[in-house]
């Protein structure tokens, strides 16, 4: 068996936009990644086939997922199934830790443009 001990501190940041950076751990069958959103940060709608988990280290995400709205706060975790619209505005500086299985492979093809657009 073989295994990793990743450390944040030695995973380079992409800056995506001047409110939104990110640190991705990447696995066989799932992916990690921290993300820095300053407030007012917008990751439009989107889907994908991985299940997603987003824990909130600190601060606040208001989210619309599958047509309905929650806000998130340091301590929660949301769990977005397979498939289902969502976006994400941070009404605070935050930092999330997301976690996707499947993999991310869109992401490894770099198609992020829906992160970019505001």
């Amino acid at each position: 068996m073989s295994f990793k001990i990743n450390r944040w501190s030695e995973i380079v940041e992409e800056q995506i936009t001047p409110l939104l950076s990110r640190k991705v751990i990447w696995g066989t069958n799932l992916d990690a990644a921290l993300l820095h959103l300053k407030k007012g940060c917008t990751i439009a709608t989107h889907q994908h086939v991985s299940e997603q988990f987003t824990q909130i280290i600190k601060g606040a995400i208001r989210f619309r997922i599958g047509g309905e709205e929650v806000t998130a706060h340091a301590g929660d975790i949301v769990s977005i199934p397979s498939n289902v619209p969502h976006e994400a505005h941070a009404v605070e500086d935050t930092d999330a830790l997301d976690t996707f299985s499947p993999r991310r492979d869109d992401w490894r093809r770099n198609e992020i443009d829906y992160m970019k657009s505001r």
